[in-house]
């Protein structure tokens, strides 16, 4: 994806987006909201040499007291120091549990301890740092080698009052509910773009397949069920498949003739229309064309043709006619059209039987163009078996309503039963999303004046 892709998802999801910020600045304000408040005071012990009647025995005691420090910070937080000062502050309890309320460091490049003691008022933050600061005095004059008073420790000043609390930190915490809310959105955003991202142009057909997209055609609302490039020639529409028709004749297949299956990722994305219209602009070409429709379960080209389906492609597969006798000519020299038949007990089985073979195979020789209208890809193994006996596909892609994953599992599909997806035809393409004049129509009889 590129920039303006990220743009665009956090433009077309922004409202799940701004949940999920918000979701996420209200745990923050859960949490300011359930931690107690907490203050803390801090107060000072400086270590000082005791004495020294020359400049260098101060400053032996002074680096004495500095090799010292350390050590007392440690000891201020230790239960020497503690169980003094809770009794002073009358507080009950273990050390161990006021010890977690406590803390002492060294100042940098000093001999100062500053201690700092957390509690739930001011007062009591302060009382409670003074007390710890007090014992810790005492300690430093209890603990020197050999009773020799080297180090004294003396209270800097009292602890002051603290202004304000230092837990719950809300700006904090609301920051970074709000930074994590907005990550989770985009990123959730970012998943469901991923997931249900449509095939909307050809930029995106190249995601999923390396197959040329050979057509795209407009959308109309008032498309009739008698073929545009028959009802109305010169129609943009008309034009779109034109052009679709010419390129695919001059994709290269191998040889002369051309059998393919007209398939999608899921029902609904316009085969049948898509195989009526090339078809019927392939025979005024001058190509031997057939139609043969391949949705056993559901067939609609005897339907687009005010035509039964007594005899078709299963009474041929079955012997149960001949070939000649299901094939059905139209009113368009060229163009013939062999209907589905009967529906079978188990499609998928006459699908794969080798009836069905043969029967593919004499259409394969008798004609420069048959296209296979086809089930979708989904559900049942129709399809894969049409493409299996044939080797290849065209794709139809609904644009804006097939997603890249449906897309890519029909893909898989076709590939999966060694199949190849020969080319894309985005069919119902929204002005503004992408447009079929990227593929006009060439010089030919599909456009003006020259042949295959």
């Amino acid at each position: 994806m590129e920039l303006a892709d990220y743009v665009a998802v956090a433009a077309a999801r922004w409202r799940s987006i701004l949940a999920v910020l918000l979701a996420g600045l209200l745990v923050a304000a859960w949490m300011v909201w359930r931690t107690p408040v907490e203050y803390k005071a801090t107060t000072n012990v400086l270590l000082s040499p005791v004495s020294g009647e020359t400049a260098g025995e101060l400053t032996s005691g002074t680096t004495f007291a500095e090799s010292q420090a350390n050590s007392f910070a440690v000891i201020a937080v230790s239960q020497l120091v503690l169980e003094p000062a809770m009794k002073d502050l009358g507080l009950e309890g273990s050390a161990e549990s006021f010890r977690g309320r406590v803390s002492a460091r060294v100042l940098s490049k000093t001999t100062i301890i500053a201690v700092t003691v957390s509690a739930g008022t001011p007062e009591g933050a302060a009382e409670a740092a003074d007390a710890v600061a007090r014992q810790l005095v005492a300690a430093v004059g209890d603990m020197m080698p050999g009773g020799e008073q080297l180090v004294r420790a003396r209270l800097v000043a009292p602890a002051m009052l603290p202004g304000a609390p230092s837990a719950p930190a809300w700006k904090r915490i609301l920051a970074l509910g709000a930074i994590i809310g907005l990550g989770c959105g985009y990123v959730q955003a970012l998943i469901r773009a991923a997931i249900g991202r449509r095939v909307r142009v050809s930029k995106d057909v190249e995601l999923v397949t390396s197959a040329p997209v050979i057509g795209m055609v407009r959308f109309d609302p008032d498309t009739g069920p008698v073929p545009v490039t028959l009802a109305d020639p010169e129609s943009r529409r008309s034009r779109d498949y034109r052009a679709a028709a010419a390129n695919l004749r001059f994709l290269d297949f191998g040889g002369e003739k051309l059998a393919v299956v007209f398939t999608s990722a899921v029902a609904g994305e316009g085969k049948t229309t898509m195989v009526l219209n090339l078809g019927a602009l392939l025979a005024r070409a001058g190509a031997k064309t057939l139609l043969v429709d391949g949705d056993l379960r559901n067939p609609g080209l005897a339907r687009g043709f005010g035509w039964d389906n007594s005899v078709g492609l299963t009474t041929a597969a079955t012997g149960g006619a001949s070939l000649d006798s299901a094939i059905r000519r139209t009113g368009q020299p060229g163009l013939d059209v062999l209907p589905a038949g009967p529906a079978p007990p188990d499609p998928a089985a006459l699908l794969a039987s080798p009836g069905m073979g043969k029967v593919f195979y004499e259409l394969a020789e008798r004609y420069d163009y048959v296209l296979v209208d086809s089930r979708s890809l989904s559900g049942h193994p129709d399809a894969a078996l049409l493409v299996k006996l044939v080797g290849q596909a065209i794709l139809v892609v609904r644009a804006g309503q097939t997603t890249l994953s449906q897309a890519s599992r029909a893909v898989a599909a076709v590939e999966a039963v060694f199949g190849q997806v020969c080319g894309v035809m985005l069919n119902r393409v929204r002005q503004g999303s992408g447009s079929s004049e990227l593929f006009p129509p060439p010089p030919g009889p599909l456009g003006d004046n020259a042949g295959r």
